[in-house]
């Protein structure tokens, strides 16, 4: 179960296909966004309370900006709806642990037309309100694919067809001259240690992103954004 908060988190649930349980609407005359949420929720059959505010505690509703949802989980899938013809590119996750970093990549891929996405069962950023809300609401529209052993899975998909690239800031084709093949796989390391050894020997080539300040290396979901808009341009 996920709790979401805030007027645009809700508002885009119900917009897209995830399966709302319950809204709670922290105000007995709604108006505005809240109104619309209201009835867009009694449409679609979602049980919706109105409550007075000061019923709840303040770690309740901190930031919730008057409403507060709970979904069951977010479009969560196994490994084997993924086909080179149905998902061309994918972004795969080795253990990314900020959920803010997770939320704006989904952000980015969805922007980008990009709807799937690999990440790990276990040392991997939770899958939560922050991550939704620092997706904008492209969470909703994402086929996540969790997996036990994301390089096996890696592997694995190999096997069927797909290039698999990774970004590294330290060496690797620069971005400016790789030409992508499709169908492919973009994994983005962990925001400490990068890319695991693992996985690192399993990719069939390294990204980088030539630096011209004295910063060394971008945030992760900033380097992922820049990759995955130069690669998908080139495709396009």
């Amino acid at each position: 179960m996920i709790t979401i908060k805030g007027k645009h988190s809700v508002l885009e649930a119900l917009l897209s296909n995830v399966k709302i349980n319950d809204i709670t609407i922290f105000d007995l005359n709604p108006t505005g966004e809240l109104k619309r949420i209201m009835e867009l929720a009694q449409q679609q059959g979602v049980f919706v309370r109105k409550q007075q505010k000061n019923k709840f505690s303040k770690h309740q509703t901190e930031g919730h900006q008057n409403v507060v949802a709970t979904i069951s989980q977010l479009n969560i899938q196994t490994i084997d709806i993924l086909t080179p013809e149905k998902h061309p590119v994918v972004v795969a996750l080795d253990h990314l642990e900020d959920p803010f970093n997770v939320g704006a990549i989904m952000r980015t891929c969805n922007g980008l037309g990009i709807n799937t996405m690999i990440i790990p069962k276990d040392r991997q950023a939770p899958i939560n309100d922050a991550l939704i809300k620092a997706s904008s609401g492209a969470a909703y529209y994402m086929n996540i694919i969790q997996v036990s052993n994301i390089a096996t899975t890696l592997l694995n998909c190999q096997r069927a067809g797909y290039w698999v690239n990774s970004i590294d800031s330290n060496q690797g084709k620069d971005i400016a001259s790789f030409e992508p093949v499709t169908p492919f796989i973009l994994v983005v390391g962990n925001e400490h240690s990068g890319i695991s050894k693992r996985v690192s020997k399993i990719v069939d080539n390294c990204i980088k992103i030539n630096m011209k300040g004295q910063i060394d290396s971008f945030n992760v979901s900033v380097a992922t954004g820049i990759v995955l808009y130069e690669l998908t341009k080139q495709l396009s």
